[in-house]
Protein backbone atom coordinates (compact mmCIF):
# COMPACT_ATOMS: atom_id res chain seq x y z
CA UNK A 1 0.00 0.00 0.00
CA UNK A 2 1.24 3.30 -1.05
CA UNK A 3 1.89 5.33 1.85
CA UNK A 4 -0.21 8.21 1.02
CA UNK A 5 -3.71 5.96 0.33
CA UNK A 6 -2.64 4.62 3.65
CA UNK A 7 -2.69 8.04 5.30
CA UNK A 8 -5.79 8.65 3.66
CA UNK A 9 -7.03 5.34 4.78
CA UNK A 10 -6.39 5.72 8.66
CA UNK A 11 -7.49 9.29 8.39
CA UNK A 12 -10.93 7.97 6.85
CA UNK A 13 -11.50 5.33 9.02
CA UNK A 14 -10.85 7.41 12.13
CA UNK A 15 -13.62 10.16 10.97
CA UNK A 16 -16.29 7.27 10.83
CA UNK A 17 -14.78 6.20 14.49
CA UNK A 18 -15.40 9.98 15.52
CA UNK A 19 -18.93 9.80 14.15
CA UNK A 20 -19.54 6.95 16.03
CA UNK A 21 -18.38 8.69 19.26
CA UNK A 22 -20.43 11.49 18.54
CA UNK A 23 -23.54 9.72 18.43
CA UNK A 24 -22.73 7.39 21.09
CA UNK A 25 -25.80 9.41 23.07
CA UNK A 26 -28.22 8.13 20.98
CA UNK A 27 -30.93 9.92 18.42
CA UNK A 28 -32.30 12.28 21.39
CA UNK A 29 -28.92 13.77 22.38
CA UNK A 30 -27.61 14.10 18.77
CA UNK A 31 -30.90 15.90 17.32
CA UNK A 32 -30.77 18.49 20.53
CA UNK A 33 -27.29 19.12 19.73
CA UNK A 34 -26.14 21.54 16.79
CA UNK A 35 -22.71 20.73 17.76
CA UNK A 36 -22.35 16.85 17.47
CA UNK A 37 -24.72 17.91 14.51
CA UNK A 38 -22.17 19.98 13.14
CA UNK A 39 -19.02 17.75 14.15
CA UNK A 40 -20.77 14.49 12.17
CA UNK A 41 -21.06 16.35 9.15
CA UNK A 42 -17.30 17.68 9.22
CA UNK A 43 -16.47 14.33 9.95
CA UNK A 44 -19.00 12.61 7.12
CA UNK A 45 -17.42 14.97 4.90
CA UNK A 46 -13.89 14.18 5.48
CA UNK A 47 -14.09 10.63 5.20
CA UNK A 48 -16.24 11.71 1.90
CA UNK A 49 -12.65 13.29 0.54
CA UNK A 50 -10.34 10.85 2.07
CA UNK A 51 -12.25 8.00 -0.05
CA UNK A 52 -11.72 10.26 -3.24
CA UNK A 53 -8.00 10.34 -2.69
CA UNK A 54 -7.70 6.86 -2.43
CA UNK A 55 -5.59 5.56 -6.03
CA UNK A 56 -7.67 3.67 -8.24
CA UNK A 57 -4.72 0.66 -7.45
CA UNK A 58 -5.48 0.18 -3.86
CA UNK A 59 -9.24 0.26 -4.53
CA UNK A 60 -9.02 -2.68 -6.66
CA UNK A 61 -6.91 -4.49 -4.64
CA UNK A 62 -10.14 -4.47 -1.86
CA UNK A 63 -12.88 -4.90 -3.76
CA UNK A 64 -15.08 -6.10 -0.87
CA UNK A 65 -14.73 -2.03 0.75
CA UNK A 66 -17.82 -0.16 -0.67
CA UNK A 67 -15.82 2.55 -2.15
CA UNK A 68 -19.01 3.95 -3.88
CA UNK A 69 -20.82 4.14 -0.65
CA UNK A 70 -17.30 5.96 0.73
CA UNK A 71 -17.62 8.25 -2.09
CA UNK A 72 -21.03 9.41 -1.90
CA UNK A 73 -21.34 9.82 2.05
CA UNK A 74 -22.13 13.86 1.58
CA UNK A 75 -24.70 13.58 -1.26
CA UNK A 76 -28.44 13.78 -0.13
CA UNK A 77 -28.24 15.14 2.88
CA UNK A 78 -29.34 19.17 1.95
CA UNK A 79 -32.90 19.87 2.36
CA UNK A 80 -34.38 21.99 -0.61
CA UNK A 81 -32.98 24.89 1.08
CA UNK A 82 -29.27 23.84 1.50
CA UNK A 83 -29.14 22.79 4.90
CA UNK A 84 -28.48 19.69 6.44
CA UNK A 85 -31.07 17.39 6.65
CA UNK A 86 -29.96 15.86 10.21
CA UNK A 87 -32.96 12.72 10.27
CA UNK A 88 -30.73 11.63 6.78
CA UNK A 89 -27.79 12.31 8.57
CA UNK A 90 -28.73 10.40 11.37
CA UNK A 91 -29.48 7.17 9.21
CA UNK A 92 -26.30 7.59 7.79
CA UNK A 93 -24.39 7.38 11.18
CA UNK A 94 -26.39 4.18 11.92
CA UNK A 95 -26.95 2.46 8.59
CA UNK A 96 -24.09 2.93 6.72
CA UNK A 97 -21.18 4.31 8.98
CA UNK A 98 -20.81 0.91 11.00
CA UNK A 99 -20.23 -1.07 8.27
CA UNK A 100 -18.16 1.18 6.30
CA UNK A 101 -15.82 1.80 9.00
CA UNK A 102 -15.51 -2.29 9.25
CA UNK A 103 -14.27 -2.34 6.21
CA UNK A 104 -11.78 0.44 6.05
CA UNK A 105 -10.42 -1.44 9.33
CA UNK A 106 -10.07 -4.90 7.63
CA UNK A 107 -7.56 -2.97 4.70
CA UNK A 108 -5.77 -1.44 7.34
CA UNK A 109 -4.78 -4.68 9.33
CA UNK A 110 -4.51 -6.75 6.26
CA UNK A 111 -1.06 -7.60 4.53
CA UNK A 112 -2.06 -6.79 0.93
Amino acid sequence: MMGSDRLHLIHCEECLRSIETFTRGGRGEFMASRMQQDAVLWNLEMAHRCAKSVSDEEKQKHPTVDWGRLRILCQNMLDGEHRADVERVWEITQTEVPGLQRQLRMVLTSKA
